[in-house]
């Protein structure tokens, strides 16, 4: 013979049980008001997403900047004679005590210098500004897309606006909007020229 369970008991149960799902409710609901904002702060203040894994700068710190003393109609007496880049270079005690600054004001949780490399976003050799901090961001010199692979892409684009085979502007908002995208875009189909660079330097 079934047992009633007493109606009160049923009664509680089911209220309990309508409590709990409306906590779930709210919990969630807060969670997904929650969630974008969290993310939209990190993605405005943290340059770096605070990772020596994300090679891309935040441009709200680092959008880029240019040189104005070269343009396209003086890039063959200037970015392109050899040494040039060198010779607008800042000096290395102002671009360390600037990496040190930065990884302070952009919160990254290594602070170790050696972990970075102050580097411009638009390089040298491609037009960008030496000294405006809005050109210089504190690099992560590890990865798959680190310091030195941005270099081999600076490297190829600084060839192909010297050789008439890119404009400078186009070469310069490629590297500032996305620099992995631009390397793996651009670097494929070049990569004979790294080797001529390579052998130069051994």
């Amino acid at each position: 013979m079934l047992k009633t369970v007493p109606r009160p008991i049923l009664r509680w149960h089911s209220q309990w049980a309508g409590l709990c799902v409306l906590c779930i409710a709210l919990w969630i609901s807060l969670i997904s008001l929650i969630s974008p904002l969290a993310f939209a702060q990190d993605a405005s203040t943290s340059p770096l997403s605070n990772s020596l894994t994300n090679p891309l700068p935040n441009p709200r710190w680092t959008p880029g900047a240019t040189n104005p003393a070269v343009s396209q109609a003086n890039i063959h007496s200037t970015i392109c004679v050899n040494g040039y880049a060198k010779s607008i270079r800042p000096p290395s005690t102002w671009t360390t005590a600037l990496k040190r600054q930065q990884i302070r004001q952009m919160g990254l949780r290594d602070r170790r210098l050696g972990r970075y490399e102050e580097d411009h976003l638009i390089a040298l050799s491609m037009g960008g500004h030496p000294s405006d901090e809005r050109n210089l961001w504190p690099q992560p010199r590890s990865g798959r897309w680190s310091a030195s692979a941005k270099d081999d892409l600076e490297f190829v684009l600084y060839k192909m606006v010297c050789t008439g085979e890119m404009g400078l502007v186009d070469a310069q908002r490629a590297i500032a909007s996305n620099w992995v995208q631009a390397y793996e875009t651009y670097v494929p189909s070049h990569r004979g020229w790294l080797a001529q660079r390579r052998r130069r330097f051994q």
